[in-house]
């Protein structure tokens, strides 16, 4: 894309999503991997709200919540809660991270972290960002996001592992603004 015409998109997802306070979504989790025969799908439930809460929940194969409210991080495997206090808090601090930029657009303006790359078509926008951080690059060869330009809201979430592997993430049923109550960010 021309320079003049990635300054326009930028613009507009952060004026859309400018205007999200809370956010609700299904979504469909097809993971790549190529120690599978078949890829590995999963469904679930995403929950946002500004500043600092999100939740990831899986409603199946097999039933996982993640949820983060402010700097606490939970997980919710079966009917056992966590609270994530290790190493691995720093790796679900960074996907909510992620996830979080991905919503309120300012992923697109992190040049130090990420190359990004813009391409158009009729109804959306694919920006694909390659990690320049070397610690992410053991995990995240690239990240791709299709922006729709109805909404300028992610209608789909791609990350590509070094090995080839990929989880690609397609959202439904998105709702802006639902009320959404606080509890919902602390697993119990």
């Amino acid at each position: 894309m021309a320079e003049k015409d990635i300054v326009t998109i930028k613009k507009q997802i952060k004026t859309q999503n400018a205007l999200i306070s809370s956010m609700s979504c299904n979504f469909t989790q097809t993971k790549k991997m190529s120690v599978l025969k078949q890829p590995a799908i999963s469904t679930g439930s995403m929950y946002y709200k500004k500043a600092s809460q999100f939740r990831w929940e899986y409603t199946n194969n097999p039933v996982f919540i993640f949820a983060q409210n402010g700097k606490t991080i939970y997980t919710k495997s079966n009917d056992k809660v966590t609270v994530v206090k290790d190493n691995s808090a720093k790796l679900y601090e960074e996907i909510s991270k992620i996830v979080m930029a991905s919503i309120n657009g300012s992923l697109l303006d992190n040049p130090k972290e990420f190359d990004i790359k813009y391409w158009e078509t009729k109804n959306s926008v694919k920006i694909i960002l390659t990690p320049k951080n070397r610690n992410m690059k053991k995990f995240i060869a690239t990240i791709e996001l299709i922006i729709d330009k109805k909404t300028y809201q992610a209608s789909q979430f791609s990350l590509f592992d070094p090995s080839g592997d990929s989880t690609i993430i397609t959202f439904e049923k998105v709702k802006i603004n639902p009320v959404l109550e606080d509890s919902l960010f602390i697993l119990k």
